[in-house]
């Protein structure tokens, strides 16, 4: 089993609240970089709700992606 197909049967795993805070998480990471890179094109005043979405999705995968790899070790808690 290599770890593509390891870290997928970790995800698999997860409760539904996980992997929804998850998909979430990359979500509003997306939207804020979307929002960032537009402010570089087009200079309208976006820029502070673009760091915040990214910010707030960072926040929202620390205990995810925490578990996660915990998880991957075998560390139980």
């Amino acid at each position: 089993m290599n770890i593509i197909e390891k870290r997928v049967e970790i995800l698999k795993e997860q409760s539904l609240i996980v992997f929804f805070t998850t998909v979430f998480a990359k979500f509003l990471f997306g939207v804020g970089l979307g929002i960032l890179l537009t402010v570089y094109i087009q200079t309208n005043d976006w820029s502070l709700w673009g760091w915040s979405l990214v910010i707030v999705s960072l926040i929202l995968s620390i205990p995810v992606m925490r578990n996660f790899l915990l998880v991957g070790r075998g560390v139980s808690e």
